[in-house]
Formats: structure tokens, sequence, C-alpha cells
């Protein structure tokens, strides 16, 4: 089932249309997985295969588009209809010889949209130009304009839901932040510290579990403490050093991050100083 209520997506699909009008487009294809997922609730870990979300700007809803064998992912965590719920082939998965987004050019034919103003998020990470070469090629008479971060701003207004599910966030990157403190000892293994926290990301509350976040575990420990964003190695913590932790809580794919800095023994007063 989908995470949130059908009211709640009819009102984000509201608003992105309104953008869409505003822009001059007649359908979206979204291929970012946030967006697919703020649209239609779709949940699944299936973006490395080329996949989307087809939005008219009319109010019929929209369709997923996708691999079959996760198709029925899209019916188990969206509301949408079964007969919008399209899939290719496994054939077409890296084959050099033809393209899923060849299959979703006939599906955009089949449903009237040959000479349509397309809107694609040219800015996705997953959209690669291969996708955009394919698509040209199939719809030589359709206009295809990179509608950029449309939805993602669209997504920056919150709903009362949504707020809701960021403090069920932030309730597991309380629990997780202790987790990783008490974790942070001379001679544990850094990777030993990152299994504990990760347990606690997913573990969530007694109330309700976590996911699994967008980034692993920070653990920026003695002269890597100086390197935003490294990985934990399998080296234990030393004594007089400082280890910086960077993690978050996720809930339903919404994050709350933390940020704090462990000093194992006495921090020297610069240190302090900038505490």
């Amino acid at each position: 089932m989908a995470a949130f209520p059908d009211e709640e997506y009819s009102e984000r699909l509201a608003r992105t249309r309104t953008r869409m009008g505003e822009a001059g487009v007649d359908v979206l294809l979204i291929t970012d997985p946030a967006n697919m997922n703020y649209l239609t609730g779709y949940d699944a870990w299936s973006f490395y295969v080329p996949q989307a979300v087809i939005v008219p700007l009319n109010d019929d809803a929209p369709y997923w588009y996708g691999r079959g064998m996760d198709a029925q992912s899209a019916v188990l965590t969206t509301t949408l209809p079964r007969d919008h719920i399209l899939s290719y082939a496994d054939d077409y998965v890296e084959n050099p010889a033809k393209h899923p987004f060849e299959h979703l050019a006939t599906v955009l034919k089949e449903h009237g949209r040959e000479r349509a103003r397309i809107g694609y998020e040219g800015n996705a990470y997953f959209f690669t130009a291969r996708n955009l070469q394919v698509l040209t090629e199939s719809m030589p008479h359709a206009k295809f304009v990179d509608i950029d971060l449309m939805v993602n701003w669209v997504r920056t207004v919150k709903s009362a839901n949504e707020i809701e599910v960021f403090r069920q966030a932030a309730r597991i990157i309380e629990n997780v932040m202790q987790v990783a403190i008490d974790a942070v000892n001379v001679g544990t293994r850094q990777c030993d510290a990152a299994a504990l926290i990760s347990a606690a990301q997913i573990r969530g509350t007694k109330e309700y579990g976590g996911d699994a976040p967008a980034n692993p575990p920070s653990i920026l420990s003695a002269e890597n403490a100086a390197t935003p964003h490294a990985s934990w190695s399998d080296r234990p913590f030393s004594p007089d050093t400082a280890t910086c932790l960077e993690l978050s809580g996720c809930r339903l794919r919404y994050h709350c991050a933390m940020s704090r800095t462990v000093y194992l023994g006495k921090p020297p007063a610069d240190l302090l100083r900038v505490a």
C-alpha cells in the first residue's frame, strides 16, 4: 500500500500539473526515483534500469512504466489503476540492439502523444543521454522540453503528513546518534561502530521501524575528520582523536540528519573554542 492517503498524492499531482501548464508541457516523464515516489508512492530498488512515471496534463491518473519484474512493486506500493502499470520485457535490459525507451516511445504514441510537448528531467541522475537520444529518434514529431527540477520545487512545500513523518525520522536519529556516540571507543573498529549504527537506523523505534538511509553512515576519525563524506575503515579508534559523525534517520524515505563530534580524551583548546 502507498505510504500516504490518496488525497495526498492528488494534491501533489494538482500542484505539479499547475507548473506543467505554466511551462506549456503536455506530459511529464519523471525518472528521478524520489520524484516517482513523491507522485505515486512507488517504492522499490529498481532505479538501475530505465523506468519512469508518466504524468499527463489532464486529470488522468499517472502511469508507472518499468521493468516487468518490478511491476508488482508498483501494484503493492501505489494506488494506480492496474491498467496504468505498464512494463517492458526483460530482453530489453542491457540489450545493445534495443532499448526500453524505444518501447516507451511506442506506449506514448499509442496514448496519442506522438506530437506532444514532453517534459523530461534533464538533471535527474538516472535519465541518461542514451534515454533522451532514443526518445527523440523514436518520436521525431514530439517536442522534448527539459523541465529541470520542476517536481523538486513542488516538493519543497511539505504537507502536514510529511511533517509528521519527518518527526518520526527525528526520533529515529536521536536513537541512532546515541548508539553511535556509545560505539566510538578506543580500540573499537570503525566498521564495528558502523554496523551498530546501521542496525539502529533500520530498527527505528518501538513504535515504527526505519528505512535504509540514502547515505551510509559517515564516520570520519583522526586524519579523516577533515574529509567530508568519506567512508569508515576497519581501523580502530585511537586515543586523543576527534571523530565526526554525520548520520540520518529515515522513515518512509524521509530523512532527518544530525552531526556530532566525539573526542576520545581531553579536547585541545582550539577544538573547544569552535565547538
